[in-house]
């Protein structure tokens, strides 16, 4: 979808191409969402919701921030991972529960 957008430092209107899908959500949203209707401060938070995915789409990100998606080994190592500290702690939690009586 192409918007129109103020460029300050060129002090003119440009032309800035987005996925569509994005403002698509939010039109969706107003056409079948009633409660909107009775609290307007929903709308708002929608709406700087969608600035901010489209802000997010217009800058590119530098490769040292850009999410990287692990692949199912390395996903798979993390749940264990994160599972094995999980009953260590409850295993402390029950150590520390017996020598204080609770």
């Amino acid at each position: 979808m192409r918007l129109r957008e103020w460029d300050w430092a060129h002090q003119q209107y440009v032309t800035v191409d987005y996925p569509d899908d994005i403002v698509a959500r939010f039109v969706d949203w107003l056409r079948t969402t009633s409660a909107w209707k009775e609290n307007p401060e929903i709308v708002y938070r929608r709406f700087v919701r969608l600035n901010h995915e489209l802000a997010a789409t217009r800058l590119p990100r530098p490769a040292a921030l850009a999410p990287v998606d692990p692949g199912p080994e390395e996903r798979r190592a993390q749940q264990l991972a994160t599972l094995a500290r999980g009953r260590e702690t409850a295993r402390r939690n029950r150590e520390a529960a017996k020598a204080t009586g609770g």
